[in-house]
């Protein structure tokens, strides 16, 4: 289980809930990084109240840009467990992650 930050409607920081959800196993050439510190910044707060070029799709997450290690990944994948890890997930769910 993991700790999201979602809303389920646009509108003021009332919205955003705290909510578990399952994490699935990496696939093929993933990892899946135990984050440490995650950015909040102008573009959440439009994509929240729904001034964002792209709108919402509920429920929908916050914080497109994180960074911590390595938790697990796939056999295929050359990242080595604990390895420094950043990620940047843009709105479209579409997510480019990079290893130190």
């Amino acid at each position: 289980m993991s700790r999201i930050v979602r809303f389920h409607q646009t509108g003021a920081p009332e919205v955003l809930k705290i909510e578990d959800v399952a994490v699935p196993a990496p696939k093929a050439g993933e990892v899946q990084i135990q984050v440490r510190v995650m950015g909040l910044n102008r573009a959440e707060v439009m994509f929240r109240t729904d001034q964002y070029v792209t709108a919402p799709t509920f429920p929908a997450i916050i914080g497109y840009e994180a960074s911590g290690t390595v938790g697990h990944s796939d056999q295929t994948s050359r990242a080595s467990p604990w390895a420094m890890a950043s990620a940047s997930c843009p709105v479209s769910g579409v997510s480019t992650c990079g290893t130190d």
